[in-house]
């Protein structure tokens, strides 16, 4: 093999020009050859359109005559790699479909894909030593679980079913920001291009109703989720969040199965106010069935800060995004009064099961008194230097939030603003929480976010609550091993669906009810652990995407 000239006509030498078709035909064969560029000085070969940020992913090896040194071949980052063909994306569907093979409590049998595109073959050839010898994702299965229930025998087959997938699709900028997470994934598996089309086929396979997203590029959204999805029948609502920051929230829903009444996007963001100074967002739509005019529904999804040490921001947080709810799932009846819809609530809601905001959200409410703001979203792991306590009030006053998590505004104009405060204050009696006397033995006068001298002496008691009566999709038991997020520093649940069961709260009007049919089965730690960490060739995100499907009646 001759050494390559030095000459600078940038003409290839045949060896060289062998590696070009070799690249052409594995990369991209729809790439024509004059695409490829040599540079003469260096023993190198660029495809064009690499960005600033680019390093070398792959290296082909191939020695010189002379022995003093190796030819290295460098594809740039940022290009696809990997040619997402027809051929390939067919594969894709068919690990899908393996993978989600049971609906309708029947399994569903496939033919093994004997084809191999040549883009297969470099999948297996070239992805390195250390993807050598890894599993076959279409082992691992995600089934789908469905509820016994005692009024199945007397659910009416004519109740309004419908599903909801929520998806963590990683935001490529976050990715490329903490690429130290993603190590021991193959560069392959991290590029867009390889990515969107993965994450375009896992929705298609699921098919879900509504689609709620986090994490969502607003270039990406603007680019491909949105006209995409809208060839399937979709219609999406995006919110960015504020700041610099590029990525958002994203719900999409069924044109032909809902319409939509109300649409709010919610930023946290509060000037002049520290407790809300981050830029997480949330979106709420109020959607009405298509066939069923009279049946309503409230989808709301968010991303909450990650920080694990601000576990204050982040009930701060998600009580402004409970009060947004509150408003936008009441709507007024014919007779004047309000009647509040079933609402479903799901998202990365970074914090843990067992931990006291998910036990807040399930509970509906919470007693915050001497619970550490790093203890408060379950992550302890993020404590550093002096334990930091909750603010109080959780919400700050100038929100015009109640502690019930719901606006002033939005009771007064329901004529609720009287009832909810005795209300609360019964409850509150009854559980021996916010009663003390003074000094003097004389009772003190019950106010909004008034604090309480903890009978320990240690705090002081300030409790938060919710109007609403949420249940998880997902089991949140301790023995509970499965798990929404991988990547080389966690292994955990921080994603979740909430669905409103009835009020506990008699004087509110609720119409129409839901009820949980089945959900698709998450991995557990191990199971994640033996497929090699996320994302990889089939799992295009560090999340797994969650999926339930509910009745309407």
């Amino acid at each position: 093999m001759n050494t390559p000239s030095s000459s600078s006509s940038g003409r290839m030498p045949v060896p060289r020009r062998g590696i070009i078709s070799f690249l052409q035909n594995t990369i991209n064969p729809s790439l024509p050859r004059s695409s490829f560029r040599c540079n003469p000085n260096v023993p190198r070969l660029l495809v064009p359109s690499r960005p600033s940020s680019w390093q070398p992913d792959y290296h082909f090896y191939r020695p010189y005559q002379s022995t003093r040194e190796l030819q290295i071949v460098n594809v740039a980052h940022g290009y696809p790699r990997v040619a997402v063909s027809d051929n390939y994306m067919a594969s894709v569907k068919r690990t899908f479909e393996q993978i989600f093979s049971e609906e309708n409590g029947k399994e569903k049998k496939f033919k093994p894909n004997s084809d191999s595109s040549s883009v297969d073959k470099f999948h297996n050839e070239r992805r390195g030593e250390e993807h050598k010898g890894n599993k076959d994702l279409s082992t691992f299965k995600r089934k789908w679980r469905h509820v016994e229930s005692k009024d199945a025998a007397k659910r009416n087959l004519k109740d309004f079913q419908f599903s909801v997938l929520c998806y963590n699709v990683l935001a490529q900028g976050l990715l490329d920001g903490n690429s130290y997470l993603y190590k021991q994934v193959h560069p392959q598996f991290l590029d867009w291009n390889f990515r969107k089309a993965n994450l375009l086929q896992e929705m298609r396979c699921l098919n879900s109703d509504i689609i709620c997203l986090q994490e969502v590029e607003s270039e990406h959204y603007q680019n491909f989720f949105q006209p995409s999805l809208a060839k399937n029948g979709y219609t999406g609502i995006y919110k960015k969040r504020t700041g610099n920051k590029s990525d958002g929230c994203a719900i999409f829903f069924k044109s032909n199965k809902f319409q939509l009444v109300v649409s709010r996007v919610v930023s946290y963001y509060r000037r002049h106010i520290p407790l809300l100074d981050r830029d997480n967002v949330g979106i709420i739509v109020l959607l009405k069935s298509v066939d069923e005019p009279q049946l309503n529904l409230c989808v709301a999804t968010t991303h909450l800060l990650f920080n694990p040490r601000r576990g204050d921001i982040k009930l701060a947080q998600l009580g402004v995004f409970l009060a947004e709810i509150d408003q936008v799932s009441h709507y007024r009846l014919e007779d004047g009064t309000f009647a509040r819809c079933p609402v479903v609530l799901c998202g990365d809601m970074n914090s843990v099961p067992q931990s006291p905001l998910s036990e807040f959200i399930q509970k509906g409410t919470l007693d915050f008194k001497d619970i550490p703001c790093g203890d408060i979203s379950g992550q302890t792991e993020g404590r550093r230097g002096a334990v930091r306590f909750l603010n109080r009030p959780a919400i700050p006053q100038a929100l015009k939030i109640t502690k019930d998590c719901q606006y002033m505004s939005a009771l007064e104009e329901r004529g609720e603003g009287r009832s909810k405060q005795e209300e609360s204050k019964s409850a509150e009696k009854s559980q021996g929480e916010r009663e003390e006397k003074n000094e003097d033995g004389e009772e003190e006068e019950e106010e909004p976010w008034k604090e309480v001298a903890s009978s320990n002496g240690r705090g002081r008691s300030e409790i938060i609550r919710h109007p609403f009566s949420f249940s998880s999709v997902y089991s949140l038991d301790r023995d509970n091993r499965e798990i929404t997020s991988n990547h080389s520093r966690t292994n955990c649940m921080v994603d979740y669906i909430y669905y409103s069961s009835s009020s506990n709260w008699p004087s509110v009007k609720t119409r129409g009810g839901l009820e949980l049919l089945s959900t698709l089965r998450l991995f557990t730690d191990d199971e994640a652990t033996a497929m090699g960490g996320l994302p990889n060739r089939i799992w295009s995100s560090d999340h797994f995407s969650l999926m339930a499907c509910f009745s309407l009646n």
